[in-house]
């Protein structure tokens, strides 16, 4: 994604996008915004994202959800351009930065000029939105007057970043040119690259190899000055040259791919970028919206890893506990061989028939004695019990954090976090501030049809339970993944009974979260209980059969 593309990609989106107007604008993400824009008949939406990993602007083809309330960013931008046309689409400062302009008519009718900077800088991306005179309305990402790179902040005039070094794409560049001192490089390509900012080392030996000069060449007469000039305005204006073939190569967008490789051509730029990107986009996305989630689920199975190995070191040393009982029982029956102040008795243990010396507290009579360690016995007693309750408590609240962690590790880009955060804020998991959205119903599980029965998969512990005990009846059929978090799967049957074929399938279905062959034990829906205590999700079965299967999301017979 340097300056040959964006260019490249720049002219493309100005002559599709000249005139349009705007008919809806939306932020699904936090920093992305979409426009739906309309031309001569012909419906656009164009993707603006500053995200850090995946920054990018290009006409694209997929749908997502937007949020039920729009961030205050989109409800400016939606009064300021609701009744506007693009402009014009270009390079800013010949640099990473498009620059949209827009022309809006006013309540008074009266014509009003805005703008929408992308800087596509990997982390220090941002969406800027302008109003005519340059001033800054507002920033998907608003900086301080402290920060090195450049503020952006209301009310300040934009300034595009400083370049570190001329650009590739100036109107002096030749000049430039003629100055650098190729001879101190290994390589003509290293110099430019050090001398010029803008182009790869890919797009640099295009432009070599458009100006027919080997890259290794150390000495550059006024000739080849000229040939790379030359080559630069090519590429400048690549849109309209025969070279010009939109493709993904390498998994990159490219103007012009390298023949000796394979790739996959395009019909624009726009649909290479949205190859090449939707899909590290989706898993930005993910990362993104899980990180919070794994980081809590890891400190709570942390937490109850702690406890667990606290909770049973405590309980091994309750194991003692009858030699407490035992020393009481033996100064009892030895009482009278004990004198009040003595420190120690010696005694037959009738249990291991053998001589044993019992330690006595000198402070305390004999009688004391006794009592003391059967008081100890008592309370270990007690102790144990709690621990034995507790150990049990832990070790299934353990395996409702793994079934939070699956559900959580299962997550993609378009769904709802809502239930998971509710699940680790009732657990402690997420902090107190933590907004805690109320949901009165469970969102819906996944839907399949398998040879004419429905199939459901919950995504998370709350499906998990609406699935098994308020969708399925008794004589369904209700499948899990054997001895490991997974999702709650039923085959719902109506009273008939699934074949081998439909049963294999929805095995695969079940066990479609996970990456290896795996085992999937299947019964009838009345055969499942709930654990005690109850956690969602969380449940024990009998009588069921099992099936290994290969996993299978089997996306051709979901239902959408």
């Amino acid at each position: 994604m340097d300056l040959f593309t964006l260019n490249a990609l720049a002219t493309e989106l100005n002559e599709n996008l000249y005139g349009a107007k705007i008919d809806k604008i939306v932020q699904p993400e936090t920093d992305e915004i979409r426009l739906y824009l309309r031309r001569k008949n012909r419906n656009f939406v164009l993707v603006i994202s500053a995200n850090a990993k995946v920054p990018r602007i290009h006409l694209t083809s997929t749908k997502k959800a937007n949020p039920a309330n729009a961030p205050a960013f989109c409800m400016l931008l939606r009064k300021h351009l609701a009744v506007g046309a693009v402009e014009k689409v270009s390079v800013v400062n010949c640099d990473r930065i498009i620059k949209i302009d827009f022309i809006c008519k006013s309540e008074l009718k009266d014509f009003l000029n805005y703008s929408i900077i992308v800087e596509l800088m990997g982390r220090y991306s941002n969406v800027v939105f302008l109003d005519g005179d340059g001033k800054i309305l507002d920033a998907v990402k608003k900086t301080s007057l402290d920060d090195e790179r450049h503020a952006v902040f209301k009310g300040v005039k934009y300034v595009p970043p400083q370049l570190p070094k001329n650009s590739v794409f100036s109107e002096n560049f030749k000049e430039c040119l003629s100055k650098v001192d190729f001879k101190s490089f290994p390589s003509v390509t290293d110099a430019l690259i050090s001398n010029f900012s803008g182009f790869t080392k890919a797009s640099w030996a295009l432009c070599l190899k458009i100006a027919k000069i080997d890259s290794f060449l150390k000495a550059v007469t006024k000739k080849e000055i000229d040939a790379l000039t030359k080559a630069v305005g090519v590429m400048k204006n690549i849109n309209s040259q025969d070279i010009f073939k939109p493709a993904v190569q390498n998994g990159e967008a490219v103007c012009v791919p390298d023949p000796s490789l394979p790739f996959e051509e395009c019909s624009t730029l726009s649909e290479a970028m949205e190859k090449s990107l939707d899909k590290l986009d989706g898993e930005a996305r993910v990362q993104s919206k899980t990180k919070y989630l794994k980081g809590a689920t890891k400190r709570l199975l942390e937490r109850i890893k702690k406890n667990l190995e606290t909770y049973r070191q405590k309980l091994a040393d309750c194991e003692f506990m009858e030699n407490e009982k035992i020393a009481g029982e033996l100064i009892y029956t030895n009482i009278y061989k004990i004198k009040k102040g003595d420190g120690k008795i010696k005694v037959f243990n009738y249990y291991t028939s053998e001589e044993e010396e019992i330690l006595l507290d000198p402070t305390l009579s004999p009688s004391q004695n006794a009592k003391k360690h059967f008081d100890r016995y008592a309370k270990l007693k007690r102790t144990k019990e709690f621990l034995t309750n507790r150990v049990k408590e832990e070790e299934s609240l353990y395996e409702y954090a793994l079934s939070i962690e699956h559900s959580v590790s299962n997550l993609k880009a378009s769904d709802s976090t809502e239930e998971i955060e509710n699940e680790l804020f009732a657990l402690g998991a997420l902090h107190v501030k933590t907004k805690r959205n109320k949901i009165d119903k469970p969102l819906p599980p996944v839907r399949y049809e398998v040879n004419g029965f429905t199939v459901l998969k919950g995504k998370n512990n709350n499906q998990n339970d609406a699935v098994t005990f308020k969708i399925a009846k008794s004589d369904d059929i209700w499948l899990h993944v054997k001895n490991a978090p997974s999702a709650h799967t039923v085959i719902l049957t109506d009273g008939s009974q699934p074949d081998e074929m439909t049963i294999k399938t929805a095995c695969e279905i079940a066990a479609s979260d996970f990456t290896a062959t795996a085992t999937v034990d299947y019964t009838l829906r009345k055969n499942v209980k709930r654990k005690q205590p109850y956690r969602p999700g969380q449940v024990y079965y009998t009588d069921f059969s099992s099936l290994t299967v290969e996993p299978n999301a089997h996306e051709e017979l979901k239902v959408k």
